[in-house]
């Protein structure tokens, strides 16, 4: 690392040593909610600035993941591969450790429900012939490879769970000033 690179990264650790010297329900003051009012999840960070974009963690099992959503709806991310050529058949996802240095499960969202898929399982050789692309819906085939994959586990399709429009609220743990 240069000298040159240690002014910036003291400029990203103190936002989070700031927010990790926070209380729990300090860090926890905004929340996304549904188009009912019911809590999506408790905001991590905003991303793309004014777009209104937000991450949200979520717990599902034994996995901790990462969701983006933005007031229309989840955003679709990630890849699911078939032994198939046509992306029938059961889905399986890569094998790679996700983000925060392996604390994070890769997620896949993607499809007209937002289905939520995990990987599930060990890692075992499987051959694929296609792949699901969720930003775009769109299945190719692809080369075939033969390499070490997991079990795409399907969760919860997401739009069944939450109704769109998303908003930001505060939390119930935010003091009100009671000033205009």
């Amino acid at each position: 690392m240069s000298c040159a690179s240690l002014p910036r990264l003291g400029l990203l650790a103190v936002p989070l040593l700031l927010t990790l010297a926070l209380p729990a329900h300090a860090r926890q003051s905004f929340v996304v909610i549904d188009k009912n009012s019911k809590v999506v999840g408790p905001i991590l960070d905003m991303v793309d600035g004014d777009n209104g974009r937000a991450r949200i963690p979520f717990r599902v099992s034994a996995h901790r993941i990462m969701l983006t959503l933005s007031p229309s709806g989840f955003d679709k991310k990630g890849y699911l591969f078939f032994e198939s050529s046509d992306c029938t058949g059961q889905p399986y996802a890569n094998n790679t450790v996700a983000g925060v240095g392996g604390l994070l499960s890769d997620a896949m969202v993607g499809g007209d429900r937002h289905s939520l898929y995990v990987p599930d399982g060990s890692a075992r050789n499987h051959t694929v012939r296609s792949m699901l692309t969720f930003q775009t819906g769109v299945c190719e085939p692809i080369q075939t490879q033969t390499r070490l994959f997991r079990v795409a586990r399907h969760v919860v399709d997401l739009d069944t769970r939450f109704t769109r429009p998303f908003r930001i609220s505060a939390a119930l743990e935010l003091t009100d000033l009671n000033v205009p």
